[in-house]
């Protein structure tokens, strides 16, 4: 039995996606994360019984990393998240505010978390997921070798070696066949890196295919024009020549691409603005280490 089993309802009957929204929240959750739709679900799942805990505990919890995400999303929603889900769902204001920081703060909020996964399976009857709640440990240990990893999206690496293995082979081509048939083997190429541009519209930056055409095809050229000769010269003439400059137009081309392509996570996803008003609700504090919400009334 839940200790509120009318805010439990109430939380369940609550859809966070809009009904006639283009792109709804779990799936704006999912791409702004690169997170599998299926994923981003049970994200949201998780975010409203973090927000159950939060309502029942009457103390500061703390967030996963993913159910912070999903928050952090929601908070953007000013309308639905604060007259939607805290008013007229919660019946109380949460408020999401930033942590002061330093190791007194981080001890806090680890034990907050801790405690957040007790609660959980004592409310639930059932451990946390831990594809979305990690241990503690796991929660906010930092990985001197992973810490600083760059992490690439999937999909444009897909794209970048798709569109560097053509290249590849048509470079590889030259060698086989006749000088007018070569144009054909780069025209090939280049249709085909068309056709996984615009697989990926959504991703482009300013200017689209144009743009990425226009400044990218003199920038790749110019660049292996400049040092087409060095996997030859490097393998002291072992690679032949073509060979060597397919190679170095595949890598600057790779490079391109993933910067090109790389994926916006600041202000063309999201706009937002206004405020809010009142002095009473929950509170939470967010920072490097952990968030953490508490409730205090309504």
């Amino acid at each position: 039995m839940k200790t509120d089993m009318a805010l439990w309802q109430a939380l369940n009957a609550y859809d966070i996606d809009a009904a006639d929204a283009v792109l709804p929240f779990s799936r704006r959750l999912a791409r702004d994360n690169d997170w599998s739709y299926a994923h981003a679900q049970a994200t949201v799942e998780e975010y409203k019984r973090f927000i159950y805990l939060i309502c029942i505990s009457g103390t500061v919890l703390t967030p996963s990393e993913d159910v912070d995400q999903a928050w952090h999303l929601h908070l953007i929603y000013t309308r639905d998240y604060w007259d939607r889900f805290c008013d007229r769902t919660l019946g109380r204001k949460i408020h999401h505010s930033p942590t002061e920081g330093g190791v007194a703060e981080d001890a806090k909020y680890f034990d907050a978390y801790r405690r957040t996964l007790d609660l959980y399976e004592a409310e639930f009857g059932t451990p946390p997921p831990v594809a979305i709640w990690p241990s503690p440990r796991q929660r906010f240990e930092t990985n001197s070798r992973t810490s600083h990893v760059i992490r690439l999206p999937k999909r444009q690496v897909f794209l970048c070696l798709a569109s560097a293995s053509a290249l590849m082979l048509a470079g590889c081509a030259t060698q086989a066949i006749a000088a007018t048939d070569t144009v054909l083997a780069w025209a090939g190429f280049a249709v085909m890196a068309v056709i996984l541009m615009a697989l990926n519209l959504k991703n482009l930056k300013i200017g689209g295919l144009a743009g990425f055409f226009i400044v990218g095809v003199p920038l790749v050229g110019f660049l292996t024009w400049m040092y087409g000769d060095f996997a030859h010269d490097m393998t002291k003439g072992l690679l032949p020549m073509d060979y060597s400059r397919a190679l170095m137009a595949t890598v600057f081309l790779g490079i391109w691409m993933l910067m090109y392509l790389a994926p916006n996570t600041g202000g063309r996803r999201s706009g937002s603005g206004g405020g809010c008003g009142g002095s009473s609700g929950c509170s939470s504090g967010c920072g490097s280490s952990g968030c953490g919400g508490g409730c205090g009334g309504d």
